[in-house]
Order: C-alpha cells, then sequence, then structure tokens
C-alpha cells in the first residue's frame, strides 16, 4: 500500500503545482500589476500538463493495457498517443492564449509525417510482438514439456491414486 500513497502523494504534488501557478499568477498581477515573466499561455500550458500528469499518476491504468491487479502493464501505444496529443493541444493552447486565434494547421504538413511514423511504427511493433506471442503459445501446446502442459495432460495417470 505504500506504492498507493506515494503515487496519490506525486499526484496531489503535481495539482498543487497547478494550483501554486495559477494563484501565483493571479497574485503577481493583482499586486505588481506587470506580468510575472511569462506569458498567460506559457502558464496555462504548464498547468494543463501538470493536471494531465497528476492525473496519469494518480490513476495509471488510464495508460496500462490491462487493470494493475490483473497484471497489466503500461502500455507503450497509450503513452505514445497520450504524449502525442498533449503536445499539439498544449501548443495550440500557448500559442491561441498569447495571439488570441489558433495557428493554422494546413499550412504545416510535416507534423503529419511526424504522427504517421510515430503512430505506424509502434503499430507494427505491436504487431510483431502479438505475433511472437502467438507463435510462442502454439510451440508450448506442441512441446508440452516446455511451460504449462495443456489442461487434459496435466491430469495424468496418476492424479486419481490414493497414496
Amino acid at each position: 500500500m505504500a506504492d498507493d500513497k506515494t503515487r496519490v502523494r506525486l499526484a496531489c504534488a503535481l495539482f498543487g503545482g497547478a494550483l501554486v501557478i495559477i494563484f501565483g499568477t493571479a497574485a503577481w498581477y493583482f499586486i505588481k500589476g506587470t506580468s510575472p515573466g511569462y506569458t498567460g499561455g506559457g502558464a496555462a500550458s504548464a498547468v494543463a500538463i501538470l493536471l494531465v500528469l497528476a492525473l496519469v499518476v494518480w490513476r495509471p491504468a488510464l495508460i496500462m493495457d490491462d487493470a494493475p491487479d490483473q497484471g497489466g502493464e503500461p502500455s507503450t501505444m497509450r503513452i505514445l498517443s497520450l504524449a502525442i496529443v498533449l503536445t499539439f493541444c498544449i501548443i495550440m493552447l500557448r500559442t491561441g492564449w498569447n495571439n488570441g486565434a489558433l495557428p493554422p494547421l494546413k499550412d504545416e504538413s510535416n507534423w503529419v509525417w511526424l504522427i504517421t511514423a510515430a503512430l505506424g511504427g509502434k503499430a507494427l511493433q505491436k504487431y510483431a510482438e502479438v505475433q511472437q506471442k502467438t507463435a510462442e503459445i502454439d510451440k508450448s501446446k506442441q512441446d508440452p514439456g516446455k511451460g504449462t502442459p495443456p489442461p487434459d495432460q496435466a491430469k495424468g495417470a496418476g492424479a486419481g491414486s490414493k497414496v
């Protein structure tokens, strides 16, 4: 249970950091009447990143392929997707907040290739892992001496004898 307490403490620290940025920026504007040295878009994007990270730390099942109690592991595909989506959301939030308008993405077609390469490469890796795991399962069914034997062979001849 110490692991759960550590996760909750880290999530609360990240959430607290977001609150410090929000209220610290407001207090600075109120007391000094000037910008605190960073833009409102920068503060908004930092708060957004901290809140998303706090959510993922608090509930790690969001990035896992199965529930943690069922032996789930973090999914690289989910982490990669979250990172890409979060990056573009933060860029749009920061630019839109500072400029008062969202930047047009129609002129910048290079980012599509980056996303395609990242997600396509990960999908290919996942496909190869599934194929390898399927081959291992098929091999263990053919060679019952390795790994766990099939259920019909596990009972064996001496399973019902009394000692």
